[in-house]
């Protein structure tokens, strides 16, 4: 589901369910930060000479949507999107 005001956008993703007991430590959902771009390519790769680690380069997620992520210092995770046209 999106939420949309003044020019932003939130994706809210519901579902998932409460790890069961041995699954490990973490959260419950995939929890990050998208940023739209015009060019995931381009700033993936200007992100790189920056010193930015990606965890996931640049990747075709199908309906001409492309995207990368990465993790800042605090091990926030971060996402690069273009929608397809």
């Amino acid at each position: 589901m999106f939420v949309s005001a003044n020019g932003t956008k939130l994706e809210l993703f519901g579902g998932g369910k409460p790890k069961e007991p041995g699954e490990g430590e973490g959260k419950v959902g995939f929890p990050h930060v998208a940023l739209l771009v015009d060019d995931v390519d381009g700033e993936y790769e200007r992100l790189k000479a920056l010193g930015v680690e990606f965890d996931t380069p640049p990747t075709d997620a199908g309906a001409g949507i492309r995207l990368a992520f990465f993790k800042d210092p605090d091990g926030n995770r971060f996402e690069i999107i273009k929608f397809g046209e």
